[in-house]
């Protein structure tokens, strides 16, 4: 038997945003590329060399470390520039439960500044409650102008957190 553990459930897996009644919340979801790569194997290969010097693993620039079981590999991560990759600016949020979604406002669009970052803004507006948060799921999306295919950004719940809204 290979697995020592119970896998988690995937419910408790899905990130949750939590926000209080009445409150906006801002988010912005980065998009980047991932590549692993092996260090030793690109050090052994005699890459750097004295001909390219500002070329080495030990330099962190843009590098992020891996956890340490893997020990020689490191994670590449570069921004997705998702208006060059054919994006439009304007992106959609889905909820999961039309009934539930009722009290939330959402809107969301690809950053003009900074075309890896997908804004979302939530605007609660629950009638006063003091009972359990109200928990909503939704997924976050984008298109490509030329294709009918769509690409999630985040699949998350939003946690309205008990209490009276702002009033206006």
């Amino acid at each position: 038997m290979y697995r020592t553990h119970t896998p988690p459930d995937p419910e408790k897996m899905i990130p949750r945003f939590p926000v209080r009644n009445g409150a906006i919340m801002n988010l912005a979801f980065g998009c980047f590329y991932g590549n692993i790569h092996d260090v030793q194997m690109h050090d052994h290969m005699g890459w750097p060399n004295p001909n390219n010097p500002d070329w080495i693993c030990q330099v962190d620039n843009e590098w992020k470390a891996i956890p340490e079981k893997l020990g020689r590999y490191k994670w590449l991560k570069s921004p997705i520039d998702l208006i060059d990759e054919g994006y439009s600016y304007t992106a959609e949020v889905t909820f999961e439960d039309d009934e539930l979604a009722s009290g939330l406002e959402a809107e969301a669009y690809i950053d003009a500044g900074t075309t890896n970052i997908v804004r979302m803004s939530v605007a609660t507006n629950y009638e006063a409650f003091s009972d359990e948060p109200k928990e909503v799921k939704f997924t976050l999306f984008v298109k490509k102008t030329d294709s009918t295919a769509i690409d999630a950004v985040c699949h998350g719940i939003i946690v309205v957190l008990p209490g009276a809204p702002t009033s206006s």
